[in-house]
């Protein structure tokens, strides 16, 4: 509208120019005084501005979920009203369910823990620190056992045997071996009596193989004793000291470490011990909060009562983090917004100048109006800079639909721009 009324103004400043140089040169050529040609009117633009505009609900916005997840319930349809608050769209939250019910087991965990403390020791505490102390005592007096059996082996190793032990490891193969001629005076009896192929023949031959068994084992004894301990027996003999001596060592630790735990008991907790134990209940709360936060996110609910215009989201599929699902409108009012206003005419046009809105669709429609908003950065559209104006009707229409085609014709109350 605006190009065809510069071009209209323009035609008509070089139809008048042109008329009248024609009229200058016909004068001359004939050599008669020129008549005066009055001067045409300088064109103005008219008061009023005519511009294109689209109806709009009064409040709409499309609706996205800040997390991923697969969709399990989408309980509403394209078309259908819903309430403020309504759940719209809901994710599958099994797993942010788990993470939740852990991080209020963790909460509870760390509570306990601090209410304890603020407790103070009881009687069933104290006496179960002086039990391990017990305890751990009696350990070390194990191990001092341990280690005095291994130190007088490796010194009974180290020492050789004596004569008296050799004396003993003698008598004990003489007896062996009168043992033997026993079992061999019997069996050469019994023998001889039964027969070689009896039962009591066969018994009478084992005891006499056992017997020459004890006698040989009698005489190794004997010549250990006689050889002395070997190298491989006194090294296994000090790594037995030095283990029993280990153990001695770990079982002392294990006294002083009951013991500063009784003594620890008894006192009671540090401020510095409260003071974490708090910390460790706010940062479980907080953990607490942050899973349940994540888990309310995967349900879309609506911000404002209104009619649910387009929906994207299917049972089963996925839905990405940011990705419109749901685009929802209050269709209970209209208004207009302008798309074609210049940066020319939008300085003759203030919040509250009356407007007259018509509609393609509607013809026998007219809608009187207001300018309530000028949106404050204009858009590059097809090489001209344009504003946003947003019109409020003074009375709605039901036949109205979004984005029906509008043209605005606006009353600007100041006229034309000053400069």
């Amino acid at each position: 509208m605006r190009k065809l009324i510069l071009a209209i103004a323009i035609l008509a400043l070089l139809g008048g120019g042109a008329y009248v140089a024609l009229g200058r040169r016909g004068a001359t050529a004939s050599g008669k005084t020129p008549q005066v040609t009055p001067t045409l009117p300088a064109v103005k633009a008219p008061e009023q501005i005519t511009v294109e505009g689209k109806v709009v609900p009064v409040r709409s916005v499309t609706l996205s979920l800040p997390t991923g997840g697969i969709v399990a319930e989408v309980p509403v349809t394209e078309g259908e009203r819903v309430a403020a608050g309504q759940v719209l769209l809901r994710l599958d939250t099994t797993q942010q369910e788990l993470a939740v019910a852990q991080a209020e087991a963790n909460l509870k965990a760390a509570q306990a823990r601090l209410d304890k403390l603020l407790a103070g020791p009881d009687e069933a505490e104290i006496a179960t620190a002086e039990a391990a102390v017990e305890a751990a005592r009696a350990q070390v007096q194990t191990a001092e056992g341990a280690v005095a059996g291994a130190r007088a082996n490796l010194a009974r190793l180290q020492a050789g045997p004596t004569a008296e032990e050799i004396a003993i490891a003698q008598r004990e193969v003489e007896r062996a071996k009168n043992a033997l001629w026993g079992a061999q005076n019997q069996r050469d009896g019994i023998c001889g009596r039964t027969g070689a192929h009896s039962p009591d023949c066969d018994a009478a031959r084992a005891a006499v193989q056992q017997a020459e068994e004890a006698v040989r084992i009698a005489e190794l004894r004997l010549q250990q004793l006689q050889h002395g301990p070997r190298p491989e027996e006194i090294a296994a003999a000090q790594a037995q000291l030095q283990q029993a001596l280990g153990q001695r060592a770990a079982a002392q630790a294990e006294v002083q470490r009951a013991e500063a735990e009784l003594e620890r008991v008894k006192r009671g907790p540090t401020p510095k011990e409260i003071a974490v134990a708090r910390a460790q209940v706010e940062q479980a709360r907080a953990a607490l909060e942050q899973a349940q936060a994540t888990l309310a996110q995967m349900e879309l609910r609506a911000p404002f009562a209104g009619t649910v215009a387009s929906l994207k989201a299917k049972v089963g599929a996925w839905a990405a983090p940011g990705t419109p699902l749901v685009q929802l409108a209050d269709l209970s009012a209209w208004r207009i917004e302008t798309q074609d206003l210049t940066e020319i005419n939008v300085v003759r046009v203030q919040p509250g100048d009356r407007v007259t809105l018509t509609f393609d669709a509607v013809p026998d429609l007219e809608l009187p109006g207001r300018v309530v908003r000028i949106r404050p950065i204009g858009e590059l559209k097809q090489g001209d800079i344009t504003y946003t104006l947003i019109i409020e009707p003074e009375r709605q229409d039901e036949r109205l639909r979004w984005n029906m085609t509008a043209t605005v014709t606006i009353h600007p109350a100041g006229g034309a721009a000053s400069r």
